[in-house]
């Protein structure tokens, strides 16, 4: 469960790489509505699972004992594929600690985001907005 005030450990990583999946989509087809470039900036691959190894490891122990912690179906969606992978990784490493397969996992290319696409676009808008404000901070220095 996430807490109001936490922070994201790797916010400015997965910003970068949601930016690059956005300038991606952009140029492939500029001419389609916005709703459409944020379905599919949701559905492109990602440099890993923007989830923190911890609270990955967290949830993959609770659904291995057979529980479902709750999530939104986005979330459920990515700690199912986690699942799989950690239970390939256990196949393969029969002696390895679920901690240790967890980390290798989570830190594999993600076969999307993971976001629904109205949290790519909030994401998104964030991210430029700071950017212009900064871009703004650093043009009044200058006069």
């Amino acid at each position: 469960m996430k807490y109001h005030g936490s922070s994201f450990e790797y916010e400015r990583e997965r910003n970068e790489d949601l930016m690059r999946a956005f300038r991606t989509a952009f140029n492939e087809c500029p001419q389609g509505s916005m709703d459409e470039l944020y379905e599919k900036i949701s559905n492109m691959p990602s440099k890993r699972f923007w989830v923190s190894e911890e609270r990955a490891f967290i949830a993959i122990s609770a659904m291995l004992k057979g529980r479902n912690p709750a999530f939104s179906k986005y979330k459920v969606e990515m700690y199912q594929e986690i699942l799989r992978r950690v239970k390939i990784a256990q196949r393969n490493n029969p002696n390895e600690k679920l901690r240790n397969l967890v980390f290798m996992v989570v830190n594999q290319p993600a076969p999307k985001f993971y976001l629904s696409p109205k949290s790519a676009m909030v994401i998104i808008y964030k991210i430029k907005r700071k950017w212009y404000e900064t871009r703004k901070q650093k043009l009044r220095h200058l006069y």
